[in-house]
């Protein structure tokens, strides 16, 4: 599943492009070359930042997880050593617990980031409030610029996903830490270690609607991750594709979101 960032990563390289073609010339500080002024400009750049970080992160989680796999797999002898020491698995299980972290904080600032790049674009009163929480209540309640057409899917997918996402991330930073299970074992029919590393519950849960269904321990963390990351770069690129056809035809008039 991990090449499944790949086409993601276009797609949404394509989207900053159309934004970037589509968006009107303006009087002011304008950048000759996009078309865009220097805050958006700025915006745009911050974006593409969390999409490269948001990669790396899921990419380097995985790199990893092969990595602890491989090592304790070298050789016959390894393998009993490893299977006699299980702290080798609990280290590595450490390790992409911290990337984890990273790949979730990165994810939800991709979010905020493209929330902010929306602002810029959509009215300078809505640019003060450019935390993501704080957008898509100002959208519920109509009161923000945003045409229907970026308001809708942006609610509807934070509705769904992207809220739990973000709760997550809040509870780990300031009041509890959430590890996923690991196991370890003997390969039943080779000479081989077998390691399974998994998503902490609550962010299993929290994403449930939008992960494969969990075998008897939970969600596999490399399987996790990469679904957050696809499904994140997926929804800022739509969000930015949007939002480019809504400047490219003037139809940036908000309409009230129920």
């Amino acid at each position: 599943m991990q090449d499944a960032l790949s086409p993601e990563a276009h797609r949404h390289r394509a989207a900053l492009a159309r934004l970037i073609s589509r968006a009107p010339r303006r009087p002011g500080d304008n950048n000759r070359w996009t078309g865009l002024t220097d805050v958006q400009n700025e915006a745009v750049a911050s974006v593409d930042n969390r999409v490269g970080s948001l990669i790396w992160h899921v990419r380097l989680l995985g790199s990893k997880h092969r990595h602890i796999v491989d090592s304790a797999n070298r050789d016959l002898e390894a393998i009993l050593t490893v299977h006699s020491d299980p702290m080798l698995g609990v280290y590595g299980h450490i390790e992409l617990s911290h990337l984890l972290d990273d790949v979730v904080f990165n994810a939800v600032a991709l979010m905020d980031h493209t929330c902010v790049l929306l602002a810029h674009l959509f009215g300078d009163d809505f640019a003060r409030c450019t935390w993501r929480n704080t957008v898509t209540k100002r959208i519920k309640k109509g009161r923000s610029p945003l045409p229907e057409a970026v308001a809708l899917p942006l609610t509807v997918s934070f509705d769904e996903w992207g809220d739990g996402l973000d709760d997550f991330r809040n509870a780990h930073i300031h009041r509890e830490l959430h590890a996923g299970k690991a196991t370890q074992g003997l390969h039943p029919e080779k000479p081989r270690i077998e390691y399974r590393f998994y998503l902490p519950t609550p962010l299993a849960q929290d994403l449930a609607t939008i992960l494969p269904a969990p075998d008897d321990e939970g969600v596999e963390l490399v399987t996790g991750a990469n679904v957050i990351g696809v499904r994140c770069l997926r929804l800022s690129a739509e969000l930015i594709a949007l939002a480019a056809d809504s400047l490219a035809s003037g139809a940036t008039k908000p309409t009230p979101v129920k």
